[in-house]
C-alpha cells in the first residue's frame, strides 16, 4: 500500500476533527455571548465561563484551530492526489502557523 494514501486519509480526518473543534468553539462563543450578553474574563477569580468569554485569546484560539484544520485537510487532499511536494509544503506551513499562534496565545 502506498504511503500517500494512508497519509492523505489520516491527515484529512485529523483536519476535519480540527475544523469541527474550531467551529464548535466559535459557535459556543457566539451562542453564549448572544444569549447572555457579552461575557467578560474573570481576572484572577474562578469562573467556569472563561473559555467562552469574549476575548481576543478565545477568538484567536478558535480561528487558529479552524484554519489549521483547513490547511491540514487541503494537504491531505494534495497527498491523495499524489501532489506530494505541495502537500508537504502546505503541511509544514500549517504546522508553523499552528505553533506561532499557540505561542502568541500563551504569551497573551
Amino acid at each position: 500500500m502506498r504511503w500517500h494514501l494512508i497519509a492523505g486519509i489520516v491527515t484529512s480526518l485529523f483536519g476535519l476533527f480540527l475544523i469541527a473543534g474550531g467551529l464548535l468553539l466559535l459557535g459556543s462563543l457566539a451562542y453564549y455571548n448572544i444569549k447572555h450578553g457579552p461575557l467578560e474574563f474573570s481576572n484572577g477569580e474562578y469562573a467556569a465561563l472563561d473559555s467562552v468569554a469574549l476575548t481576543w485569546k478565545n477568538i484567536l484560539r478558535g480561528s487558529s484551530s479552524l484554519l489549521t484544520g483547513i490547511g491540514m485537510s487541503i494537504s491531505g487532499v494534495c497527498w491523495l492526489k499524489q501532489k506530494i511536494r505541495y502537500g508537504l509544503i502546505l503541511f509544514f506551513i500549517t504546522l508553523a502557523f499552528s505553533g506561532i499562534t499557540s505561542a502568541v496565545i500563551r504569551n497573551m
